[in-house]
């Protein structure tokens, strides 16, 4: 008895038990479950899908039915695994954003291009499409292999009897174990417009066709949601070689609201991008000034199509703010293509050329089946209805014969003597109604028996002739082509070339006003007339009592600017980047533009041209003390900012100077006096150190401006109440860094405080800044030359007895 039981040990190392069970596993889930099959285009759960609808009765012409009820057919019958894979599958196979061409016609909420989930299956319902039935039509003429279900009680299709090739118009995505595959979807007139020409020139006339050939047909992928495909390179690439990178934009037109407002609407975005994460990553990036020039933001989309507005501020470039976009989102994404099928239970990569060869090939071998199929059946018919004719034809002599036998048997032994016919037609006269004794029933037969026997003649034909056999092909594709193929929806941008935002701009001049209250704009340069000494100024902007203009500079749309904040930080922004706006607009909170803290304003605004040589930056702050930092620190500022200095307590960044080379520095305090000295007496330091004292100060008064010098310069004074007066610069003593400073100019009570200096080197204009808002454009010729005890000429008139001078710039 132990022997009946003892145990069989076999000895496998472990690294081979390991390698075969993986590989058994590998290739379960590569054939069974995550590839598709080239012929049909299907993975197995879609392809039982489809099959168990047919089964139900879903046609298109038929009710909807219960996607529970579906579900639960495939589950019971073909596909042994969770509800939610069948019917995940289910609805992607009826989301029109999903598939190029549904192959299910869905009924309630199938979910959305915003990730919307669908509704659970017990509310939806479903049926087939119209163009699903060619994936399905010759199953029941044995078009194909059927191989036993899972538990061997029924029969399934191997593959379905695709009449067009599913797999390059819809495509297919999946991940199986080391192996993925991405094939995107094409347009239905194109790939059967391609197979045609294979047909009519490889396969009839034995030219061969390659890439390049097919590539005047296939355009490319033609995405359900649209969008543009920028170049053709990746695209040659996967049609040779089965693999490529596609990249894929949206698409937006621009309209024009009230007050000439620009909107930026999105009507397109890349295939499978979620259109509401899209929105939201905008408005995020907008809300942390990553992306500037959003006002504001929201989806209109609707039935008609995709409409993403975006509101965009005055002087916004519309192409620059896309290049933003293109950037920072996924306005903008890369679709890697990998042409990865099964064939004969084997992966492969597969180019294009070979997909379409490999269709055709399968489609003749289906349309032979199918008619060997109909032409064994017509056959069987015609001899039937040869064995009825000859019975009709003898009639008075078998009615006796059938009356007199004792049995059918009898009856059909003595058919098959008397008349000469197999055992097949004799049943069937057996079986014959008397009413086909009529004259009219016999005159049909002999119609029967000629047009089954002309039928039985064309399928022959077409068994043997090459060119009727592969026209009744190319008759399917047309008749498919023309019922369902439509216009293609992704444009192809064949010659695109890469753009930076920066070339889609001109390089002119312009001037940029920067307020006290934060707000920023940017002018076209001959927006102020020149006025003589002593005139009222026009407005340059629009401002609030508590708000006035503290800097004015020319610069031009190219240039990078760098702001600098009363704590010590430094931003960056590109000069097109500020908003554009008329002569009286108030200007662009420049929170909307820079990610800056609640404390801080702007000190200094500094152009860098592309082709700067500045080496340094000097600092200067409120209290005196400076520092030089190397240029090379400041590059590749975040949104975020930089900490430019470190500031001591109560003390503020005044303003920067860019130095090409060590210069004289002039440095200018509110109550008159000012100092001069070297640039080299300042060592370089780094960012976080607070610098040396530069200037002494009395109590209560701080520095207002600094400059580089040199002693053939002259120097414009301005007081707040609109003396002013140009000096030598010879006439300041040169001294050494932290010393008190000469007197410049005469201040009394009439004059106000000094509130600006600005060094001449040539015959520049004179912009003087007002609290009022209104920027007067002045001569220098107009502004005398006086000593430093001198007080100066009124050069503005103040409309308003409370207006103040606030800042000058040249120009």
């Amino acid at each position: 008895m132990d022997n009946l039981f003892h145990e069989k040990v076999i000895n496998i190392p472990i690294e081979e038990e390991v390698k075969r069970s993986y590989l058994d596993y590998s290739m379960s889930v590569i054939v069974g479950r995550a590839l598709p099959d080239i012929r049909d285009g299907l993975k197995p759960v879609h392809r039982r899908i489809l099959y168990a609808m047919e089964g139900l009765g879903c046609e298109p012409n038929k009710p909807y039915k219960k996607s529970a009820r579906i579900v639960g057919e495939v589950l019971g019958k073909y596909h042994p695994h969770g509800e939610s894979s069948v019917y995940d599958a289910l609805v992607r196979m009826a989301q029109p954003f999903s598939l190029r061409y549904p192959l299910v016609d869905g009924h309630g909420n199938f979910g959305s291009i915003d990730g919307d989930v669908p509704a659970a299956m017990r509310y939806t319902e479903a049926r087939l499409s119209h163009l699903a039935t060619e994936l399905l039509d010759g199953l029941k003429e044995n078009a194909t292999d059927f191989v036993p279900n899972f538990d061997n009680t029924l029969k399934e299709p191997l593959v379905l009897p695709a009449k067009f090739p599913n797999l390059l118009v819809n495509g297919s995505s999946g991940i199986a174990v080391g192996m993925a595959t991405n094939i995107p979807p094409h347009n239905l007139k194109e790939v059967i417009d391609a197979l045609i020409y294979i047909i009519d020139n490889e396969i009839l006339q034995g030219r061969e066709v390659n890439e390049r050939d097919l590539l005047n047909f296939i355009k490319g992928p033609d995405f359900p949601t649209g969008g543009q495909i920028l170049g053709v390179d990746g695209i040659k690439e996967y049609f040779k070689t089965g693999k490529g990178i596609v990249t894929i934009r949206g698409k937006y037109k621009i309209e024009e609201g009230k007050h000439k407002r620009k909107y930026f609407v999105i009507t397109e975005i890349p295939y499978e991008v979620n259109k509401a994460e899209l929105v939201e990553e905008i408005a995020n990036l907008a809300k942390e000034k990553k992306i500037k020039g959003v006002e504001d933001i929201r989806d209109e989309s609707d039935r008609e199509g995709i409409r993403i507005v975006i509101k965009l501020s005055e002087g916004i470039n519309e192409e620059v703010f896309e290049t933003e976009l293109i950037k920072l989102t996924r306005y903008e994404v890369r679709y890697g293509v990998i042409l990865l099928g099964i064939l004969d239970n084997q992966p492969k990569v597969f180019t294009v050329k070979e997909l379409l060869s490999e269709f055709l090939a399968f489609r003749s071998s289906v349309l032979k089946r199918v008619t060997e199929f109909k032409l064994e059946k017509a056959k069987k018919n015609l001899e039937i209805l040869l064995g009825l004719k000859k019975a009709i034809l003898n009639i008075d002599t078998i009615i006796p014969m059938i009356k007199e036998s004792t049995n059918n048997e009898e009856a059909k032994i003595k058919l098959m003597d008397f008349l000469a016919i197999n055992e097949n037609q004799a049943k069937a006269i057996l079986d014959m109604k008397l009413s086909s004794l009529t004259s009219l029933e016999v005159n049909k037969i002999d119609n029967d028996i000629k047009e089954t026997e002309k039928f039985v003649e064309e399928l022959e034909e077409m068994l043997s002739n090459k060119e009727k056999f592969y026209s009744e092909i190319k008759n399917d594709l047309q008749r498919i082509a023309q019922r369902y193929g439509d216009k293609r929806r992704t444009s192809i941008l064949h010659y695109y070339k890469e753009i930076d935002s920066s070339e889609l701009i001109p390089d002119e001049n312009i001037i940029v006003i920067v307020t006290r209250g934060g707000y920023l704009k940017r002018m076209k340069e001959d927006t102020f007339k020149v006025q003589k000494r002593g005139g009222k100024g026009v407005i340059g902007q629009t401002l609030s009592q508590e708000d006035y203009p503290i800097e004015i500079m020319r610069t031009t749309l190219k240039s990078s600017l760098l702001f600098f904040t009363n704590v010590g930080k430094v931003y960056s922004l590109k000069a097109y980047e500020i908003p554009e706006l008329e002569r009286t607009g108030k200007g662009t909170p420049i929170h909307r533009l820079l990610k800056l803290d609640a404390e801080e304003r702007i000190s200094k605004v500094i152009s860098i041209e592309k082709d700067s040589k500045v080496k340094n930056l000097f600092f200067v702050t409120k209290k005196g003390f400076v520092k030089k930092t190397r240029m090379d620190e400041f590059e590749n500022i975040m949104t975020t900012g930089k900490r430019a200095i470190k500031l001591k307590e109560d003390d503020e960044l005044e303003t920067v100077i860019p130095l090409e080379e060590e210069k004289e520095i002039l440095m200018v305090s509110k109550d008159g006096l000012a100092i001069r000295f070297d640039s080299t007496l300042v060592k370089e330091l780094g960012r976080n150190s607070s610098g040396v004292k530069g200037m002494k100060l009395k109590d209560g008064s701080h520095v207002v401006d600094a400059e580089t010098l040199n002693e053939t310069d002259k120097i414009v004074l301005v007081t707040e109440k609109g003396f002013g007066k140009a000096i030598e610069a010879t006439s300041i003593r040169k001294t050494k860094r932290g010393a008190r400073g000469v007197k410049c100019i005469k201040l009394t009570d009439k004059t106000g405080d000094l509130v600006a200096t600005k060094v001449i080197r040539d015959e520049e204009n004179l912009f003087l800044l007002l609290k009022s808002g209104n920027v007067i454009k002045m001569e220098l010729k107009d502004v005398r030359v006086l000593s430093r005890g001198a007080r100066g000429v009124i050069l503005v008139r103040f409309k308003d007895h409370d207006d103040l001078v606030t800042a000058i710039a040249l120009g």
